[in-house]
């Protein structure tokens, strides 16, 4: 059985963050997205069957495209979930002592893997250990922490 890997993104209308399924139809505008939460979205509403309810109450959420991100489905060391985007602190694999390095989760096509970008550096996510968020980016550099 494959694995389904979820979506977030943050929600235009009130800014909280909503997760589900990434949703693109030829019928969408292509500056807009949209996260169907939690499998409560009915397709008719895309379909154009029942386009007088409104979109929230079907659990389909616009989202702010920028703020998209596919989960990775790795989780930090505070068992929070991991998305594409996200800014983390970590170790990398191999390094001793307590150099962490800071870094945004991508997903590489070339590599088919999540991956994380540093200012000088580039490696997989994997390949990092005792992982945190952060919500800074101008930390985009080596750190001791």
């Amino acid at each position: 059985m494959s694995e389904q890997r979820m979506y977030r993104g943050k929600r235009v209308d009130n800014g909280e963050w909503v997760k589900g399924w990434y949703i693109k139809f030829h019928n969408i505008p292509e500056d807009e997205s949209w996260i169907i939460k939690d499998g409560l979205y009915t397709f008719d509403v895309m379909l154009g069957i029942n386009e007088d309810k409104p979109k929230h109450l079907q659990g389909c959420y616009k989202v702010i495209p920028e703020s998209v991100g596919q989960s990775t489905g790795r989780k930090t060391k505070d068992d929070v979930e991991i998305y594409g985007g996200d800014e983390i602190y970590f170790i990398p694999c191999g390094r001793s002592g307590k150099k962490r390095c800071t870094g945004i989760v991508y997903y590489c096509n070339k590599r088919s893997a999540f991956c994380v970008k540093g200012k000088e550096w580039d490696c997989q996510l994997d390949f990092c250990n005792n992982i945190e968020i952060t919500d800074n980016p101008e930390l985009l550099q080596e750190t001791d922490r």
